[in-house]
């Protein structure tokens, strides 16, 4: 976490080589158009990604590639952060999974 405990703008984007100047492309691979557009397609399909590595496969050391170690878990019947969600996959039974209609 950042000294100020607050996430600025600037810690989260990321410039990813060779872009184009219009489209940003951020850390966990989440893409924005300088309009503010997003990409709506390869977001889904990465939100899918994540949420399937970590809540079915359980690939815990491939989801800290979408999940930020500054995570803010908002819930208060969770730990803290990336750690807390995790565990609590950890904690519940391999049969519950994340199932998309």
């Amino acid at each position: 976490m950042p000294p100020n405990g607050r996430l600025q703008r600037s810690d989260i984007p990321r410039y990813l080589g060779g872009g184009s100047p219009r489209k940003q492309t951020y850390s966990n691979g989440l893409e924005e158009t300088r309009n503010g557009r997003r990409t709506r397609e390869k977001n889904k399909a990465l939100v899918l990604k994540a949420f399937d590595t970590l809540f079915n496969k359980r690939d815990y050391a491939a989801a800290e590639r979408f999940w930020s170690p500054h995570y803010i878990q908002h819930s208060a019947h969770i730990a803290p952060g990336r750690e807390g969600l995790f565990n609590l996959i950890k904690s519940i039974p391999p049969t519950l999974k994340y199932e998309r209609e």
